[in-house]
């Protein structure tokens, strides 16, 4: 296996649960499944189904609300073409906030259910594999990965086609979680 930021082969096992083996690579960090791909089950996101029937407000928690408005209320003065794209975008919040916001929207989700939720709010989602997608060719003045990094098998390329999309002096913004702060219980670790 090798590390899919870096390149090396020197890993140390974390843990193992519900069959995914996590291992941290010891050049750079970067914690990663042994074989992603072979791990990678659409199923895993159904749960989106159950979602289907709720409100908005039932969905979108007001603190997240907030901190996505303050986050974009930031990121205001990268605002030259108004359109932003947001990668694995979920239920759609980030995209509800920034179009209350006045921005061009689009959103790009493998989950069909969570992609259904999104139209149901009148959020402009696209069911694809970023890589596949019809992504406009437009210049984005923000490109966001929010938790999405860390599932991909082909990370250099997914960042090779936002920087094509984005606009000379855009942004892209990737967030990833935190290995060292893992808080859920029943997690099993390895020496």
């Amino acid at each position: 296996m090798r590390c899919q930021a870096c390149m090396e082969e020197n890993f140390k096992p974390l843990f193992e649960k519900e069959g995914l083996r996590l291992n941290r690579c010891l050049n750079c960090g970067l914690v990663q499944t042994d074989n992603l791909e072979e791990n990678f089950d659409i199923r895993h996101y159904d749960y989106y189904k159950d979602r289907l029937n709720r409100t908005q407000d039932s969905l979108y928690h007001s603190i997240t609300t907030r901190r996505y408005v303050n986050l974009l209320k930031r990121l205001e003065k990268y605002r030259k073409t108004g359109f932003l794209l947001d990668i694995g975008c979920g239920e759609g919040h980030f995209l509800s906030v920034a179009k209350t916001m006045d921005w061009q929207i689009k959103g790009i989700e493998l989950a069909p259910y969570a992609v259904d939720i999104c139209r149901k709010f009148g959020i402009n989602a696209e069911c694809a594999e970023f890589l596949e997608s019809e992504a406009d060719r437009r210049s984005y003045d923000i490109i966001t990965m929010f938790e999405v990094m860390e599932h991909l098998v082909q990370p250099k390329e997914y960042l090779l086609k936002t920087n094509s999309l984005l606009r000379k002096g855009g942004i892209l913004i990737i967030t990833t979680p935190n290995f060292d702060k893992l808080a859920e219980s029943g997690v099993r670790f390895t020496n």
